[in-house]
């Protein structure tokens, strides 16, 4: 099994993932979190542990990670991200985008590793095209959220045993942990 770098407390860690996958592109709330979900996911899979050691819930538009709300807010009042509120139709939807130059991307790789990195950006790139409509209903149809109990901690293990899951996931998401990044 490949050794996983991070270690920092659950909130720091999705600062830097929220930054990395917000970089250079607006994200709304939904696919952001969608978007968390999958990198920790495919990290479980991978390394055994989630990429942000945040824990997981079983709501509405989730699977969402506890703290985000109080991560958001501290990067939103920190300048690091912008917070947009648009009309979409009889809703209303909240985009993210990073204030790069508020970011120190070279700093956030090394802390977060180089493998975890790159599965960071494979994610964004991976599913930058899908829209939070869609991304709600695969994690929606699938475990750990098909089987988790209103607003109660979600299991990645059973998420990274549902091979519909993990094969459309794998698929769309580039990542393999052995390879080294070229520069």
């Amino acid at each position: 099994m490949p050794e996983s770098k991070p270690s920092r407390n659950p909130k720091e860690n999705l600062t830097l993932l929220i930054a990395m996958l917000i970089e250079k592109r607006q994200v709304n709330r939904t696919s952001l979190n969608k978007q968390l979900f999958f990198c920790d996911l495919l990290h479980f899979q991978n390394f055994k542990k989630s990429l942000s050691r945040a824990s997981y819930r079983k709501l509405d538009f989730g699977p969402v990670p506890d703290n985000i709300s109080e991560v958001r807010e501290f990067m939103i009042q920190s300048d690091l991200i912008t917070e947009n509120m648009v009309a979409n139709g009889p809703y209303y939807e909240y985009l993210y985008e990073a204030n790069s130059d508020k970011i120190d991307y070279k700093k956030a790789e090394k802390l977060l590793g180089e493998k975890e990195s790159r599965l960071v950006r494979a994610v964004a790139s991976g599913l930058s095209d899908i829209s939070a409509s869609e991304l709600s209903r695969i994690t929606h149809e699938h475990e750990p959220w098909k089987s988790g109990q209103w607003f109660e901690e979600l299991e990645l293990e059973s998420g990274i045993q549902d091979k519909d899951l993990m094969n459309w996931l794998n698929a769309r998401v580039k990542y393999h942990p052995h390879e080294t990044q070229l520069n």
